[in-house]
């Protein structure tokens, strides 16, 4: 892939003829009127401290690279891809929906190509915007999403709320997931709310170059 191809794919803009098919998959309209951005100028680089460790380095070169990957091939495994957005979620928003754009595609291959594939067998990708309440499909067995997207997440979010992500996260452990937060980081989130690990995470922060956490 040459650089000019590789600043066209990290371009993050959800083209209009998706709008719809989006909508129907459960994507916030608010998601479709973010202006486009490149991953280069919002990915923040992450800093964090294990223990005593030595401090250890997400690079944003290195979370654009696990997106390119996941956009490529979208079902390699059952990943939690965890996307966060400081001071708002929009940006992560946007970059969770072209994954599910990638995945969606991939998805309608998988059913015109490999008919028997497990994921042929089950349903379109889904955004679900979590509310507090307990009425919600997502136990029901017909539903089957092949991708998960879970969204409305931020640090001050309830107990039940958080734990409803984690539920939803061990339920689905056969499926891609992806946690979209808000107005903090990816780190601090899985260590000190959800108590969970990711396979990959992402930090949008416009102005930043380096989070330290």
């Amino acid at each position: 892939m040459t650089a000019e191809e590789q600043r066209e794919r990290t371009k993050i803009k959800i083209h209009k003829d998706w709008h719809q098919p989006m909508k129907d998959q459960g994507v916030p309209w608010s998601v479709f009127a973010e202006r486009e951005f490149t991953l280069e100028q919002s990915v923040a680089n992450i800093s964090y401290t294990v223990d005593r460790m030595k401090p250890v380095l997400v690079k944003k070169a290195d979370q654009i690279q696990d997106f390119l990957k996941v956009i490529g091939e979208p079902f390699a495994k059952p990943y939690v891809f965890v996307i966060a957005g400081k001071p708002s979620d929009a940006q992560a928003c946007c970059v969770a929906a072209t994954i599910l754009v990638a995945t969606s595609m991939a998805h309608a291959r998988i059913r015109d190509e490999q008919p028997t594939h497990r994921y042929a067998k089950m349903n379109k990708p889904r955004w679900v915007k979590l509310s507090n309440d307990y009425k919600d499909n997502m136990h029901d067995a017909s539903w089957k999403p092949s991708m998960l997207i879970l969204s409305n997440i931020t640090p001050n979010s309830s107990a039940f709320k958080l734990e409803k992500v984690r539920d939803m996260l061990e339920f689905y452990d056969n499926i891609p997931r992806i946690v979209v937060i808000n107005d903090t980081d990816p780190v601090t989130f899985l260590n000190h709310k959800l108590h969970y690990t990711a396979n990959h995470i992402m930090m949008l922060e416009h102005g930043k170059k380096k989070l330290e956490v």
